[in-house]
């Protein structure tokens, strides 16, 4: 079974709109992946469910 989550970026009234998409076979190496880019940046981004670029710095 493939499982696909998908996310939207952007505003339908703004000049860009994207929608990314990713399809795994197992959602726990995705899930192991995101917990461990949050474990990892949580100074950065701070404890969220939903990690938003607009909140985050560049280094």
């Amino acid at each position: 079974m493939k499982y696909i989550y998908i996310d939207e970026n952007g505003d339908l009234g703004s000049k860009y709109f994207v929608i990314g998409a990713i399809i795994v076979g197992d959602p726990k190496n995705l899930n192991s992946l995101i917990k461990d880019a949050q474990n990892k940046y949580s100074d950065i981004i701070g404890r969220v469910l939903e990690i938003k670029g607009n909140k985050t710095i560049v280094m």
